[in-house]
């Protein structure tokens, strides 16, 4: 470690969609001591990767690498070797922010160049669809690779890490900045009029529009809400593969006029202040950070069950539901219960440890250690 120079962590995983994984790896960068810890970030695609110029103005730098295999593996291995021959000893750790093990080169070329310190940490908890045979080989054999490659194990709660790494790992929490998501009355009533929702019921979802948050089942679900409330209306935040699809069964099932698709948005604090219920039935989570911050709004909150952490159920807001149930039954679920006043859960998500400085001073006190063991 050297002195008088924050130590500096590849972080690895950011992608162009502000999602869960790039919203918990934002909220810790803007908490974390950027004089003893600072990100740099790996961008492996065409296009910017989220908050890309945002994180300049904190003093990341973003390094480019083509990992794309098209042009035989031969061509891959030296675009591997090039960039951590240029630029392995600028970093002093990388973390590896993982979705599945389809890959982990990165790790693996990091111990090959000398980065001693190499963090795995999974953020998820299954596959959007099944993998193919070979994905499977590949992933079996890159569980390997991955034991001889990292030297720490992160994880987003304990199903992600038995999922991912089939062993135990050091849980860190996808934390927030819980004021920015406290309930505000004043705050709720200028959303609901400038989306036009004043006398509505407010339905909302946050995430990828991809098989694995069920985006589609989640229309199916807000078709049956809407046959017993007839003043509902769904907003939707997030952009994916499936947003033409989201558009074509909007059409579909006779939704227009109250499913508002409002795409990728950095707003989301604000919106929670608007909804009345927060949906996502997903197939698999790592944890959810949505699902923290929907609570954190006061909002009463549903997900799916045994295939999201129950972790995540941090106050009496959140409720989960089978997947095994029809549309039906979670929408009878959902408007039995009806709409609660929002309230202030801000003690009880601090409590449970899910504060973004709390948790950010954690996790730089870990990269801190790991290097000085190191060095």
């Amino acid at each position: 470690m050297k002195e008088n120079r924050p130590i500096r962590i590849l972080q690895v995983g950011m992608s162009p969609y502000y999602g869960g994984t790039e919203s918990f790896i934002m909220n810790q960068y803007h908490c974390i001591n950027r004089n003893k810890v600072q990100f740099d970030f790996l961008n492996v695609y065409k296009t910017e990767i989220a908050c890309q110029q945002e994180i300049e103005k904190l003093g990341g730098r973003i390094y480019y690498l083509d990992m794309n295999r098209h042009n035989g593996m031969s061509v891959y291995h030296k675009k591997m070797d090039d960039f951590f021959t240029q630029n392995a000893k600028e970093f002093d750790a990388v973390h590896c922010n993982y979705q599945s093990l389809i890959n982990v080169d990165i790790l693996r070329y990091a111990k090959k160049y000398g980065i001693q310190v190499r963090i795995a940490h999974a953020h998820n908890s299954g596959y959007g669809k099944e993998p193919s045979f070979i994905q499977k080989l590949l992933i079996r054999k890159n569980i390997k690779v991955l034991y001889q490659s990292a030297t720490h194990y992160f994880a987003c709660s304990k199903m992600a890490a038995k999922w991912m790494f089939h062993r135990d790992a050091i849980v860190i929490n996808n934390a927030i900045d819980v004021e920015k998501f406290t309930f505000n009355d004043a705050v709720r009533k200028r959303i609901r009029n400038e989306l036009g929702l004043e006398n509505c019921r407010v339905v909302m979802f946050t995430g990828r529009l991809d098989p694995q948050k069920n985006p589609l089942f989640l229309l199916e679900i807000f078709s049956e809400i809407l046959k017993r409330w007839n003043d509902a209306q769904l907003l939707v935040v997030g952009d994916g593969i499936l947003k033409d699809q989201m558009t074509n069964k909007i059409e579909q099932l006779k939704l227009h006029g109250h499913v508002k698709m409002l795409g990728s948005r950095r707003d989301v604090n604000l919106l929670l202040q608007a909804a009345d219920v927060f949906l996502l039935p997903s197939k698999f989570e790592g944890l959810g950070i949505v699902l923290i911050e929907a609570q954190a709004a006061g909002v009463l909150t549903y997900t799916s069950d045994a295939v999201v952490p129950s972790d995540v159920r941090i106050t009496d807001l959140l409720e989960f539901i089978s997947l095994q149930n029809s549309a039906a039954d979670w929408a009878e679920i959902i408007t039995q219960k009806g709409i609660l006043a929002h309230r202030n859960t801000k003690k009880e998500i601090c409590e449970a440890g899910y504060d973004n400085e709390n948790n950010a001073k954690k996790l730089e006190n870990l990269y801190l250690s790991f290097v000085r063991e190191n060095s």
